[in-house]
């Protein structure tokens, strides 16, 4: 119930933003509105991890990561287009994995994951450029960006503005700031060029939060999502992850390939094992011992089992989630008499 309430207070959080995730209203929208859809759920998991809400920004992260898998670059009929957005959707979904799987280990830090957000925001921002140049109207991006928005307290922030040619109207710029302090509500203009474009300059506020940048032309409306970590400290700093978080008794199955002189065979069996503090006690495949740090690394080896007179070595990671319970997984080999083997493992915990 845990998990299905976080995931419906992060489909409301989207809502509130006029969004809604892919397989809902998504569908048939236009490609800019999807990634832009795509974008907002990277913004609004940062807001909920600043709010303290790990768990609700956890089901944002996934709607947003949802969003990008579902991205159809087949839409573009631009072939030399199509190849670059195709690309671009390949990182985009990449950073959005790695930014979730961040997001939901308990041991990593806050700010670490929030980094991760804004890596994944910053490959959508990446891809819809990619899609403004091809669709005439009004250009916005932000200079030099590496962060897709996502900057500290009192940063200045530069963006250009450049306006169709076949656009006779002189754009509307808005700063909005949703948080209240975390973007300055006015902006400065920089320069100008003969065609129109400018330059534009944004300072970023004392408080942590979300906002936007808003620039309407010819009835195009461009945003640029923005997010401030807010000051140097805002992050509670996690206490030091203890192995004890993983006591208990652990079971799962082991699957690989044994080759031998014969050939190839597969082979699966049982995992079973107990941690207490730190220690591992394998009981299958065979009787064995090792060890398990409090970030969740882990080495243990076990005899017999599966194969005769085989040895085991497993290898893995151990992952507490904010949603989701616990898991473990990782690689194992063994050696016998006339052969070798080696394969996957899984496991979780008794009771969860």
């Amino acid at each position: 119930m845990t998990l299905i309430r976080t995931l419906l207070f992060a489909v409301a959080a989207i809502a509130a933003l006029g969004l809604a995730p892919h397989g809902a209203a998504a569908d048939g929208l236009p490609l800019t509105d999807h990634l832009a859809q795509v974008h907002a759920a990277a913004n609004t998991a940062a807001a909920q991890l600043l709010a303290g809400n790990r768990a609700a920004a956890v089901g944002t992260m996934q709607l947003g990561s949802d969003g990008a898998e579902a991205l159809d670059p087949t839409e573009i009929l631009d072939p030399a287009t199509r190849k670059r957005f195709q690309k671009q959707v390949t990182t985009l979904r990449k950073k959005f994995r790695d930014g979730l799987s961040k997001l939901n280990d308990a041991a990593v830090p806050a700010l670490t994951a929030q980094r991760a957000i804004g890596s994944a925001a910053d490959a959508s921002l990446d891809a819809d450029r990619i899609l403004q140049r091809t669709d005439g109207g009004v250009l916005l991006e932000e200079l030099g960006a590496k962060s897709a928005g996502f900057h500290d307290a009192a940063k200045s922030v530069l963006f250009r503005i450049q306006l169709a040619k076949t656009c006779p109207d002189e754009p509307v710029i808005r700063v909005v700031d949703e948080s209240g302090g975390a973007v300055a509500t006015t902006f400065e203009e920089v320069r100008r060029d003969a065609s129109g474009g400018r330059v534009i300059r944004v300072t970023m506020g004392a408080a942590g939060g979300a906002g936007r940048v808003e620039v309407t032309s010819c009835g195009v409306t461009r945003r640029w999502l923005l997010f401030n970590y807010g000051p140097k400290g805002g992050y509670p700093t996690a206490p030091k992850p203890e192995a004890s978080r993983f006591n208990g008794t652990w079971t799962g199955t082991f699957t690989g390939t044994a080759s031998e002189k014969g050939g190839t065979r597969q082979v699966f069996g049982p995992v079973e094992f107990t941690v207490t503090n730190g220690q591992i006690r394998i009981s299958e495949p065979g009787d064995g011992v090792g060890s398990i740090s409090g970030t969740g690394r882990s080495r243990f080896s076990g005899g017999s089992g599966g194969i005769a007179s085989a040895t085991y070595r497993f290898q893995g990671l151990f992952v507490q989630f904010v949603v989701g319970g616990m898991s473990a997984s990782g690689n194992w080999t063994a050696t016998y008499r006339g052969g070798s083997a080696r394969g996957r493992w899984s496991a979780s915990r008794a009771g969860m």
